[in-house]
This record gives structure tokens, C-alpha cells and sequence, in this order.
């Protein structure tokens, strides 16, 4: 039974798809990828063990509660990071990314990346996401990348020969930014803006020489300051 809800579990990490959902009640219309997925593959199991547990109610141990799919989600990033800790410990070059986007919320997330090279393949892992709404000055940003990196095994010994990031002056400024933080502890460090970064501002840029497209995407990019000033005024 506890391979099967691992094999769910596993499935909805790999697809990236959320494991709960708005109403996890044995009546509820839509339990969640998670119960569901788990419903369907028991109502085909040979285990007849299996296929009760999950298709009937049972009081006793279904394994579909909300803190047994906490608990295979943390089984599951504990394997993997130390997977990904393994790997990093046996390559001989690393580089660093990161970038930072605000969600509806508000919230302000750092992604932290490592990029290697495992069995001759190119391999990137995100290691880390960190919450920095309340700070993004460089020297923060700093710190935080480099406890991220602590946490996988990177430390000052590591041969760290590259990072990359998008433009803005916090992050690639030549003074008093993270590339220069950073190479001032890993010296062979070199930074390379995003490519990434690079294709949207000169996709950016070309938009804006159509009006019709300029005006889209202007009206895209203003529609949150329409909405927060009243967000805040209703919870005032």
C-alpha cells in the first residue's frame, strides 16, 4: 500500500503538479491529484488491501490524510537532495544561478541553481528557494545564495567557475553587487548574463516598435497597480 501512494507521489513530483486541493472531504466533488490519482490506481489494483483502503472510507489508515502526503513529500526531497549533494560533491567544475519573481501573494522568491556536469551530461538543480521580500539589497542576496550553496556541500574550497543571473544592478552592477560579492570568495567565478534575460529584452525591445503590442503588454504590466491599492484599502 505504501508503494502505491510513493508511486502517486513520485508521479505528481515529476509532473510538477500540486498534491491538494480546495476540498479534501470524502464528499468532495474534486479531492485533490493527489486522493484522486491514488483513488483511480487502487479502483484497478490487484491488492485487494489496496484497492479497499482507498476506495472506501476508512476510518483506521488510508494513507491519504494531509500529513502522510506532507510525509511523502519530505521523503521524497530528503532522497533527492541528497542525490543532487552527491553529485555536486563529485563534480570537478560548479556554476551558480539565481533569479527572484514575486508570486500573487506578494512574495518575493529567490530560485538558487547549480549547474554541473554528471557522466558527461549538463545537469542544472535547483537547490533552494528562498523568501527575500523584505530585503534584495546585494549584500542580502549574497548571504542568502551562499547559505543556499552551504546547504548542498559548496563551500569557500568549492571551484565554482561561473554565475549567472538576469541584468538588474543588484545583481551584475560592476560594484557592490552579487557577481562581485561572489567572486570575491570564489575568484574564477566568471559572470555571464542570462541568455534568457537577454532574448526577452530584445524581444522587449522589438515589441514596443508595433503599437498595438506595445499597448498589450503595457496594459499587462500596469493591471497589478489597479488592483493592490484597493487590496489595501479593504484590509485596512
Amino acid at each position: 500500500m505504501l508503494k502505491h501512494h510513493i508511486k502517486a507521489s513520485v508521479y505528481l513530483a515529476a509532473q510538477g503538479l500540486a498534491f491538494r486541493g480546495h476540498n479534501q472531504g470524502q464528499g468532495g466533488a474534486n479531492r485533490g491529484n493527489f486522493v484522486e490519482l491514488v483513488t483511480v490506481l487502487g479502483e484497478f489494483s490487484s491488492n485487494a488491501m489496496v484497492n479497499k483502503a482507498v476506495t472506501d472510507f476508512n476510518p483506521v489508515f488510508s494513507g491519504l490524510s494531509s500529513d502522510i502526503q506532507n510525509d511523502l513529500i519530505l521523503c521524497l526531497y530528503e532522497h533527492l537532495a541528497g542525490e543532487i549533494k552527491r553529485r555536486i560533491a563529485a563534480a570537478p567544475f560548479l556554476s551558480v544561478m539565481a533569479d527572484e519573481t514575486t508570486d500573487i501573494s506578494n512574495m518575493s522568491q529567490m530560485a538558487v541553481s547549480v549547474r554541473l556536469v554528471h557522466e558527461g551530461t549538463v545537469c542544472e538543480y535547483l537547490v533552494d528557494l528562498v523568501d527575500v521580500s523584505s530585503d534584495r539589497t546585494a549584500e542580502t542576496l549574497t548571504a542568502c545564495i551562499c547559505e543556499s550553496l552551504k546547504f548542498v556541500g559548496i563551500t569557500k574550497d568549492s571551484m565554482i567557475i561561473g554565475q549567472s543571473y538576469d541584468g538588474a544592478s543588484n545583481m551584475a552592477g560592476s560594484m557592490n553587487s552579487v557577481q562581485v560579492n561572489l567572486q570575491k570568495i570564489w575568484p574564477y567565478a566568471e559572470f555571464v548574463h542570462c541568455y534568457a534575460h537577454k532574448w526577452a529584452l530584445v524581444a522587449q525591445s522589438a515589441s514596443k516598435r508595433i503599437p498595438d503590442v506595445s499597448l498589450f503588454f503595457g496594459f499587462l504590466h500596469n493591471r497589478p497597480n489597479f488592483f493592490v491599492p484597493h487590496q489595501k484599502e479593504l484590509h485596512c
